[in-house]
């Protein structure tokens, strides 16, 4: 499936498969499209690292018995008034959230191995509600708040 990027003024579409060149890509197109609307750097290393845990997962636990290219991950990411709102959704059918609860960053135990992620997406972003479904698989929904109202560059501190 080739990488499809819907890209408009308050709004950053994308599908993904598994695919390292796709994450790349990604990586760079929304780091591009959040300096184009004058979101501050931090703010933008935060959101892209929020959005590419949220892929990992993604395609890491859902998808165990699917082919690659059935390894699909949606990303719609939104700017609305002062905040970032993003949603990660994969369509696999192995329900890994279910009954987990985020380890809090100062309080690891129970993370393991895996968990670490939604500690760190947790901790940059604002609010995040996770919701699976064996029927619709699991879709991750971030908000990030911006540090001002007219969203301009900063430098330093």
């Amino acid at each position: 499936m080739p990488l499809k990027i819907i890209k408009e003024n308050n709004k950053f579409d994308i599908t993904i498969t598994k695919n390292l060149d796709d994450i790349r890509i990604l990586r760079n197109a929304i780091g591009t499209w959040l300096e184009e609307i004058k979101i501050n750097a931090f703010k933008i290393m935060s959101i892209k690292l929020c959005i590419e845990e949220a892929i990992y997962n993604g395609m890491l636990h859902p998808y165990k018995n699917a082919k690659p290219q059935e390894k699909v991950v949606h990303l719609i990411v939104k700017k609305v008034k002062n905040s970032i709102k993003m949603v990660v959704r994969d369509y696999g059918k192995e329900e890994w959230y279910k009954n987990y609860k985020i380890p809090d960053a100062l309080n690891t135990e129970g993370a393991g191995q895996s968990g670490r992620g939604l500690i760190i997406m947790k901790n940059l972003s604002d609010k995040i509600k996770i919701v699976n479904s064996k029927n619709y698989g699991t879709k991750v929904c971030m908000t990030v708040n911006l540090p001002n109202t007219n969203n301009t560059i900063q430098e330093g501190f």
